[in-house]
């Protein structure tokens, strides 16, 4: 009787194992995760680690208001690939609470995290050695050709491969 129990468990198992398996990175393909923090001086690197993973298909770069820019560069400088995520700085989580002073009212508490961290991945390139950022205040005119986006400078964070765990 328990046999044929596992036995009626097995096409479950291998499904679920070639669903994994379906999702799994193909050999080779790895991902560099930077782990960021954001402060009055800037951008620091926390962390730098390349994992086995793949590339997400991206979606249209967002340049704007709320948005960091990054621009990732080789040693010379030359610009290896780009893109954007929302500013850390303008995150918040609401928290509710029930109204001490008037029970059964439920209020709204706007809660900033006290470290801004981000983690960053991108296709791991060993090309690049820095990657900049850039707080986006305004982004150009829809179908105005050759603006560039207002943008504040945030720094950037140099990658050396003795720093990749």
């Amino acid at each position: 009787m328990r046999t044929r129990a596992l036995l009626g468990a097995l096409p479950l198992v291998l499904a679920v194992c070639l669903a994994t398996a379906a999702r799994a990175a193909p050999p080779g393909e790895r991902m560099l995760f930077l782990t960021l923090r954001f402060d009055s001086a800037g951008v620091v690197l926390e962390s730098a680690a390349v994992r086995p993973g793949h590339a997400k298909v991206p979606r249209d770069l967002a340049l704007a208001p709320g948005f960091v820019h990054f621009l990732a560069r080789d040693a010379r400088g030359a610009l290896l690939g780009e893109g954007a995520f929302p500013d850390p700085a303008l995150a918040k989580t609401g928290l509710e609470y029930e109204d001490p002073d008037e029970p059964g009212v439920i209020r709204m508490l706007d809660v900033r995290p006290e470290k801004l961290i981000h983690v960053l991945r991108l296709p791991y390139d060993p090309r690049v050695a820095r990657v900049e950022f850039r707080r986006v205040r305004s982004a150009p005119a829809r179908g105005v050709a050759g603006l560039e986006p207002d943008e504040d400078p945030l720094g950037g964070v140099t990658i050396r491969a003795e720093d990749l765990r």
